[in-house]
């Protein structure tokens, strides 16, 4: 056994098999990690490995090409050429690029089966059918080989025609999981901080940290699945006066294994943990179906910036924290040529409790406000030209 273990492997990865394999046949993003680590599991059982390639059009796949360097994978930049093909699932024929992985890959066993004696056994991690005359050739040369690749995406040719068949089909598993948890310890780190997960700025930093990965629709299955729990709560920076959170559930098993992980008793946390509820007394922020409201966007649109200014100020009596309706009304004032008035209505706005934190959101028309109020006075001419043009969910102009 252990001398079988010493021959020499050289192994072979067509990237872009594995990772379009992984996202679009099984659904789940790469974890770079997790594929190569899993390989050279693999790998090792057939002996030791002395030569590793990776190859791709790596201008698609920049991320990869800098982690590979951690395992010292060679990477090899292939072309990619389109091709005509019959969609299986539409019969229409559509046009898609295809990488030339398996010219690349060839030429270099070919190369090697003469000039490198040290590797007994080629691994090539594939699953297109177009290596089996390669395999051939290794093996009228007295290699050996082993393909490693997808159970539902290796050719059945290519299959049969190797020495040996390695199923990657864990590797899928075992990404899901990896993904699976990153996206819980992100949420965990989240929710500490904020005492809830933001579901845009979750899947923000996660596409941040890999582009190419759609994970809204990771996401999306990870809270049917009842990892997180979904909630509305209030936002005073929000112009709908309420924010989408997901919330980590603590009776989920994998939340409470990476809880666990942190050394920390998720029951414990369910009893701490702050809430923010609404203070019960309080007005509605908003309601942009209100009649003044409605009707002072319509007067806006229509220039009739009296009418507009009218109805906005009629509307801000009763939802006195609607940022957006503050913004409207300014502008309206702004076409009026009313200096004291657009001052004072900069006032209104400067008072909100929220101020603060809508600064940080729109600080275009917070350094406009600001201005209004403390460095121009009253009887000071507005200047147009420095307003915001727009806020988001206020009526363009």
């Amino acid at each position: 056994m252990n001398e079988i273990n010493d021959e020499g492997v050289g192994v072979f990865i067509d990237y872009e098999y594995v990772f379009i394999t992984l996202e679009r046949l099984y659904g789940v993003p790469m974890d770079l990690e997790v594929v190569v680590e899993g390989i050279h599991e693999k790998v090792r059982a057939f002996g030791k490995i002395i030569l590793e390639r990776a190859y791709a059009p790596w201008s698609n796949f920049v991320e990869g090409l800098a982690q590979l360097s951690k395992w010292r994978v060679e990477t090899v930049n292939i072309s990619s050429k389109k091709v005509d093909k019959t969609d299986v699932k539409t019969g229409q024929r559509c046009t898609v690029l295809q990488n030339n992985a398996d010219i690349y890959i060839a030429w270099d066993v070919a190369q090697l089966i003469y000039t490198n004696q040290n590797i007994q056994k080629y691994a090539l991690v594939t699953g297109d059918g177009d290596f089996t005359e390669i395999v051939k050739r290794a093996q009228q040369n007295g290699k050996r080989v082993i393909v490693l690749g997808f159970e539902r995406n290796t050719s059945d040719f290519l299959r049969t025609q190797a020495d040996q068949f390695v199923s990657l089909d864990d590797l899928a598993l075992a990404n899901e999981s990896a993904i699976s948890e990153r996206i819980v310890d992100l949420g965990l780190d989240m929710e500490q901080r904020l005492d809830y997960v933001g579901y845009k700025l979750l899947i923000d930093i996660l596409s941040r940290e890999n582009p190419q990965v759609n994970f809204r629709e990771l996401v999306h299955r990870i809270i049917t699945d009842g990892v997180f729990l979904t909630e509305r709560r209030p936002d005073p920076v929000s112009i709908k006066g309420e924010v989408f959170v997901i919330i980590p559930n603590r009776k989920h098993p994998l939340v409470r294994e990476r809880l666990g992980a942190r050394g920390i008793d998720p029951d414990a946390v369910v009893e701490t943990r702050r809430t923010v509820e609404p203070p019960i007394a309080s007005p509605p922020a908003e309601d942009h179906s209100d009649p003044n409201f409605v009707g002072g966007v319509e007067a806006y649109e229509k220039m009739k910036f009296e009418e507009a200014a009218d109805r906005f100020n009629k509307y801000l009596d009763v939802y006195q924290r609607d940022f957006a309706a503050y913004v409207m009304a300014i502008k309206a004032l702004i076409e009026l040529n009313r200096p004291d008035e657009l001052r004072d209505m900069c006032l209104r706005a400067r008072g909100l409790e929220s101020y603060d934190l809508l600064s940080q959101r729109f600080p275009e028309w917070a350094r406009f406000i600001d201005n209004k109020v403390a460095g121009e006075g009253a009887g000071a001419e507005p200047e147009e030209e420095n307003a915001p043009t727009n806020i988001e969910g206020a009526p363009p102009q």
